[in-house]
């Protein structure tokens, strides 16, 4: 189908709306939407964002079909819904999150079953084609951005199974299933053209579709079968037609099962999977250079055939050489530079046409970081805690963290003087530390790239404190410092203490006889899991009220909600300007800021910084499809 875009909305619509009145609370349930949408602990606090946003569509769906005169500015809302999708899943440039995202496409479902379906082709990175420019949309294309990958198909059909009155028996599995079935037969046919002729393997790119089907006798079992079925159906249904009993019917099914089986397994082979190798029990033949750094990260012991901290034993000579020869690969790989060979540093762009949105590019922002954007932040900082539990710390191994450290930061780039606060509350039954280690990870990545000394401020028992980091010369060392100050973190702590610690920062200003233009353009990132009531307000008057003869604007505040349970208010006032509002675990965000500069997004309220965050082209195919699918207004009123 072509995606070429005939939308007939105006271009005054793609800008933030100014009839606060009439859209303020679509524009507060969206902000709000955004700031919660961080990892859960608990099903509760999903389901309850699940049933907030189910009222969020339910609502714009009705003032869609009853507000005539102002139904486009409703339909535009729906369609930076629709763009939150892709955001949320996008572990480049986005959030990352996979469950959320399930919990986003399910509600989409209930009330637009289309656009969830081809939201679902998007992220795995179905093909579309572009009849006016005669191009593809796919995974391999430079203009297609990397949202999410086939395995969203397995966990979404999960989520649904579990969350759904009918189970397994869902619609929207069935249309899942379908999406992975017309997949495996373009890579079938591409598979067989490989066979039949050796030189088209150069050519040859089968999709990851069939690394992720499901195993038969795994905890997806249920979902094979769906898949064997429908692949039975399309491909070999005169075998089903021949059966004349059920038994034979049964016969039948089996033999497309084992078929299908080593189907799947010829694909795999193509593909070259290291998990096939290691099931195949030829570790040798596993290249470091062809696996990226969070697969060696994951596998890291395993491909070094240790144990325990000590080398397997193998009983069997085959065996034993084989893990031998693949350590010895794998070693000479970790300790040398080609584990990061092909980084490069993100180059900021050009704001064309004096178009500037966040991210400061009208292209979609893109990058040749493969080999480290899929760690986690937080993966470094529980390493450290790991090697520093150890009095006698593993050299080889902190050499490692420190150089996998140095080279991820390259990614980002520097920011004017900026300041992070950790202000993380856990208790000790916490077992999810994940918000702490990621707030620790944020906070070191700022240090190292703020025009600043290496300074922060971490919360710890209840106390603000100033910590140094300027003497650390690597990652463990900064570690050092600050894991005895995170113990302090496990307590009990029934608030955020962000308004202290923004205290220390405005009685070094004093001290320091900073001018009020110098404070304006400081920026502080407070990360935290707990909010204040009416924070911002708070803080802004503590500014400007202080016993003084100078009044000082608060330092432009970004508020980065890193809480693994459900938010009940937000920092700041939709009405705030100098003020920003993050969520979630990936450093992507603040990265993107620099591509624009402050001084933009400093005169931003919250509303219109999330709006540039979802309004970026890197999720422009997203509003094709929309615009497409729901076409013009009057289509739109007779079907949805």
């Amino acid at each position: 189908m072509s995606l070429e875009s005939n939308s007939t909305f105006d271009e005054s619509f793609f800008k933030p709306l100014e009839k606060i009145d009439t859209h303020a609370h679509f524009k507060n349930s969206l902000v709000s939407l955004y700031y919660d949408l961080t990892r859960k602990d608990s099903e509760e606090d999903i389901i309850d964002i699940s049933n907030k946003f189910g009222e969020i569509l339910k609502c714009l769906k009705k003032n869609i079909k009853s507000d005539k005169y102002d139904q486009m500015s409703y339909v535009f809302e729906l369609m930076l819904l629709y763009r939150l999708i892709a955001q949320t899943r996008d572990a480049e440039c986005g959030k990352g999150e996979r469950k959320l995202t399930y919990m986003l496409l399910y509600n989409w479902y209930q009330y637009y079953p289309i656009l969830a379906i081809y939201a679902v082709k998007v992220l795995v990175g179905v093909e579309f084609i572009d009849s006016t420019k005669n191009t593809f949309y796919n995974i391999y294309s430079s203009e297609y951005c990397h949202y999410g990958c086939w395995k969203d198909i397995k966990y979404l059909c999960g989520y649904v199974r579990e969350h759904s009155s009918k189970g397994e028996n869902d619609s929207f599995i069935d249309s899942c299933v379908l999406i992975i079935v017309d997949q495996l037969q373009k890579d079938y046919k591409k598979m067989n053209e490989f066979v039949e002729n050796t030189k088209y393997k150069k050519n040859t790119r089968l999709s990851l579709a069939s690394k992720w089907v499901p195993r038969e006798n795994s905890k997806y079992g249920w979902l094979f079968e769906k898949i064997m079925y429908e692949w039975t159906l399309r491909e070999w249904p005169f075998i089903l037609k021949s059966a004349k009993s059920n038994h034979q019917y049964s016969l039948a099914l089996t033999k497309c099962t084992g078929m299908f089986r080593k189907i799947l397994s010829n694909m795999n082979r193509i593909l070259d999977t290291m998990e096939l190798k290691q099931c195949s029990q030829n570790w040798s033949s596993i290249f470091p250079e062809n696996i990226n750094t969070y697969n060696f990260v994951k596998s890291k012991n395993a491909l070094l055939n240790i144990k325990n901290g000590k080398v397997r034993i193998h009983k069997n000579s085959e065996i034993r050489e084989d893990r031998e020869k693949c350590s010895q690969n794998f070693k000479k790989f970790a300790y040398s530079d080609k584990l990061f060979e092909n980084i490069s540093i993100t180059k900021k762009n050009k704001y064309p046409n004096g178009n500037h949105d966040i991210y400061g590019c009208k292209t979609p922002m893109r990058t040749d970081c493969s080999k480290i954007r899929n760690i986690p932040i937080s993966y470094y900082v529980k390493k450290a805690f790991e090697l520093l539990e150890n009095d006698n710390i593993d050299e080889l191994e902190s050499s490692l963290l420190n150089r996998q450290w140095s080279q991820a930061i390259r990614y980002f780039n520097l920011m004017d003087n900026i300041i992070p606060i950790i202000d993380i509350s856990l208790t000790f039954e916490d077992l999810n530390r994940e918000p702490l280690y990621n707030a620790i990870a944020l906070a070191c990545l700022i240090c190292e790239k703020s025009s600043l000394t290496k300074r922060l401020i971490f919360v710890s028992e209840e106390t603000p404190v100033w910590v140094n980091l300027i003497e650390c010369e690597d990652f463990i060392s900064m570690i050092k410092v600050l894991k005895p100050l995170s113990v302090g973190s496990l307590i009990n702590k029934s608030k955020s203490h962000c308004i202290e610690s923004m205290k220390l920062i405005l009685d070094c200003v004093i001290k320091t006889n900073m001018t009020p233009e110098s404070v304006k353009k400081m920026t502080v990132v407070i990360l935290q899991n707990k909010v204040v009531v009416s924070q911002h307000r708070k803080i802004k008057s503590m500014f400007m009220c202080y016993d003084g003869n100078t009044c000082y604007r608060p330092p432009f505040l970004i508020y980065w909600n890193l809480s693994s349970k459900s938010v009940e208010y937000l920092p700041a006032e939709l009405k705030n300007k100098h003020v920003a509002i993050i969520s979630g675990y990936t450093p992507a965000l603040i990265n993107n800021l620099c591509f624009i500069g402050m001084e933009y997004v400093r005169n931003q309220r919250p509303y219109d910084f999330v709006y540039n965050i979802l309004n970026n082209e890197r999720y422009l195919l997203m509003e094709k499809l929309f615009t497409k699918i729901l076409g013009d207004s009057q289509f739109l009123i007779k079907k949805i």
